[in-house]
């Protein structure tokens, strides 16, 4: 089954549900209070465990947001940089491959594959990037037009499952079992989708949709730069 995340409510519903999240540096010296403690409850031991794993969670995406700005000011050319991109998010996240769908200038209700990818064993996904690079989306249709139209990220736990998803058997042919995209976006308009498939069932982190969403802002800004879109 495709799902639609909604990134602004997630993050708030995070927020509130673990302000932990928010810490940050200003309140280090509670922490180090805390954990000076000769003895602590079973709740503040998990507090101080989690607010560990969202400080190191942080620090991951602030690093590979920093490398996609600095991929993207450094390109010589829009494809250039997108390869880049997604040779960066693929590699941070253990993805298999990755690839962008753009807005069809003079067909705007239609998406077209570009031959932008990042693979980690491109001989593995020669069929699948062949067929990948021949269909045309319309907005609404498949996983990228899907996304397109709602601009909203879709996570895809398992493409065995999912009927919408039209490169499913190949995919699995592949060795792929998850698949998520999302929308590129420049001045609030949806202009191409990113997509990435991986080998293993995925589940998203709120802190790592938060960073995409300012990934796509990058690639946005680039592609309208461009000409592109």
């Amino acid at each position: 089954m495709m799902r639609f995340i909604d990134t602004d409510k997630l993050w708030q519903e995070s927020k509130e549900s673990k302000p932990h999240i928010e810490i940050g540096f200003q309140a280090s010296s509670e922490k180090n209070a805390l954990l000076r403690k000769k003895e602590r409850n079973p709740q503040e031991r998990i507090e101080i465990a989690e607010s560990g794993l969202n400080r190191k969670a942080f620090d991951c995406e602030a690093l590979l947001l920093g490398l996609v700005q600095e991929a993207m000011r450094e390109a010589s050319s829009f494809e250039d940089g997108v390869q880049t991109c997604l040779s960066h998010i693929c590699s941070h996240k253990a993805w298999s491959a990755g690839h962008i769908y753009v807005q069809d200038k003079e067909a705007p209700q239609v998406l077209v594959p570009t031959g932008i990818w990042h693979f980690d064993n491109p001989g593995e996904f020669e069929m699948f990037r062949s067929v990948t690079e021949a269909l045309r989306f319309r907005i609404g249709v498949g996983l990228p037009g899907e996304v397109f139209q709602n601009a909203k990220p879709s996570w895809i736990p398992d493409v065995a499952r999912t009927v919408s998803f039209a490169r499913a058997q190949l995919g699995m042919e592949s060795g792929i079992r998850s698949a998520f995209a999302f929308p590129v976006m420049t001045d609030s308009l949806v202009v191409a989708v990113l997509e990435f498939f991986s080998r293993n069932v995925e589940e998203p982190s709120v802190v790592f949709l938060e960073t995409m969403k300012k990934v796509s802002e990058e690639i946005g800004a680039m592609l309208k730069l461009k000409g592109i879109v």
